[in-house]
């Protein structure tokens, strides 16, 4: 009786488990199914998303470019007088009676970011090796909170980079920093660069990738400094 009690137990166990095991797949494929539907549907909004997202940049900049062109800043034009008296230099930048090219660059420099690395510095380096003349102006407008910490980090990078051709211009300035974007004063935007020729005219403009700039961004810097060298 014992023996086929324990195989009326045996039994019946193995009937639960093929009836659990069923249940599985009657359980998971309508959830997986639920996903990959979701899925679908993310991926077929992501194209208008994305396309949303640089309509936004693009217009974005096409209303900095109107900004600037109204205070001077324009392809073919000399260009302005652009920082405030309070403007704090780290490293070289050179006068106007020197006579050399210039790239002004307005990089995000926040706490952690790439920029602060001189190692990252690789793509600025073959530009500045392509282009003997040329000078690498970085831009940064900060507020007066913060301007101590980001004097700090300049000089440091100054320091480590040890380059003769690069220097950056600091505007601890707290209209300018509240006026970031809107160009009544601050006519810098981030991530834009500005190519002028050794005298001081607007060739070309570009926003380059946040923090530091693309292999491919860096090799056509390096083309257009070479046409102005060319061109002379």
């Amino acid at each position: 009786m014992r023996l086929r009690s324990s195989f009326r137990s045996a039994t019946l166990r193995a009937i639960e488990w093929k009836q659990i095991l069923l249940l599985i797949p009657l359980v998971l494929v309508p959830v997986v199914t639920w996903k990959y539907v979701l899925w679908r549907e993310r991926q077929k909004d992501l194209p208008v998303v994305e396309r949303a997202k640089r309509d936004q940049v693009r217009m974005h900049r096409y209303l900095v470019m109107l900004s600037q062109n109204r205070l001077g800043i324009a392809i073919g034009k000399p260009l302005p007088s652009l920082f405030p008296p309070e403007t704090e230099i780290y490293g070289s930048i050179p006068g106007r009676q020197q006579r050399r090219p210039l790239l002004l660059w307005s990089p995000s420099l926040y706490e952690g970011c790439p920029t602060w690395e001189p190692k990252n510095w690789h793509v600025w380096k073959q530009v500045l090796d392509a282009c003997p003349d040329l000078h690498l102006v970085g831009v940064h407008v900060t507020n007066m909170r913060d301007a101590q910490a980001v004097r700090r980090n300049l000089r440091q990078l100054i320091d480590r980079l040890k380059h003769p051709r690069v220097g950056f211009a600091l505007i601890a300035n707290d209209e300018w920093w509240v006026d970031a974007g809107t160009m009544s004063k601050n006519p810098f935007d981030a991530d834009q660069a500005i190519l002028v020729d050794n005298n001081r005219i607007v060739r070309y403009v570009i926003w380059l990738k946040p923090c530091l700039p693309s292999e491919e961004e860096g090799k056509q810097i390096a083309d257009w400094c070479r046409t102005l060298t060319e061109g002379r």
